[in-house]
């Protein structure tokens, strides 16, 4: 890893050497977080979330068209999902044990479990910028990033509806939110490939919009296909 670190370095100081400018700025900006899900197992309802990021860049210009930018940014992220399945009368949750209801084998029971996810990334877009023009370029690149922290809120819901004639009501039961650190559940590495758009209405102001496509999984050891579908508008600034 140091070596490729290394490689990178010289890489990047060549980049410098032979760039007709290279110019630094911040970005300040907000993300709306989606989840890509792949599964058949129980039924999903994902809700997307607004977060926001900052950072750093250096925009390296080759040549009057084309630009090479690389960032450093710091993301906070959230997206809210809901896990919808049956549970068998004869294999109660703790929930609907402790809350001493009597079950019937025909009961019908549903279980809701809603998740609040909150996540903090650093990141490290690496974008080729293609000009038509001089106030608008066409990006395009891949991003890594690296899991800082991860955090949910947890919260089960059930109903049970007695069938087979039982004339009792409906019964709704719902467990007290518990807020559960979640980073050991993550892929500590992401990575992702990235196209959007830049509008420069002065030569120090820019706006950006990208759309981030997650390669990797998000919980790899979840059972499920989980990656991120992140839109995202930044307000940047170059010196």
């Amino acid at each position: 890893m140091k070596k490729g670190i290394v490689i990178a370095i010289i890489a990047l100081s060549g980049l410098v050497g032979n760039a007709q400018s290279v110019k630094f700025g911040s970005k300040l900006g907000l993300n709306v977080n989606s989840i890509i899900r792949n599964t058949s197992i129980n039924q999903f309802e994902d809700e997307v979330k607004v977060g926001y990021m900052a950072g750093t860049y250096m925009d390296i210009s080759l040549s009057k068209r084309f630009h090479l930018q690389f960032e450093l940014l710091y993301a906070k992220n959230k997206y809210d999902t809901t896990e919808e399945s049956s549970i068998n009368p004869a294999s109660p949750t703790d929930l609907i044990s402790n809350a001493n209801v009597t079950l019937n084998p025909t009961d019908a029971i549903q279980q809701s479990v809603s998740e609040n996810y909150k996540t903090a990334y650093i990141n490290v877009p690496m974008l080729a910028k293609i000009y038509p023009v001089k106030w608008w370029s066409i990006d395009a690149g891949v991003q890594a990033g690296y899991l800082l922290d991860a955090k949910r809120l947890v919260q089960e819901n059930v109903t049970i509806t007695p069938t087979g004639g039982n004339v009792n009501p409906s019964v709704s039961l719902s467990s007290t939110p518990l807020d559960e650190v979640a980073i050991k559940e993550f892929d500590r590495i992401q990575f992702g490939a990235l196209i959007g758009s830049t509008l420069y209405f002065t030569k120090n102001i820019n706006l950006g919009l990208r759309y981030d496509l997650g390669i990797t999984n998000l919980r790899s050891n979840s059972g499920t296909t989980e990656k991120n579908g992140i839109y995202s508008a930044s307000l940047g600034y170059s010196f």
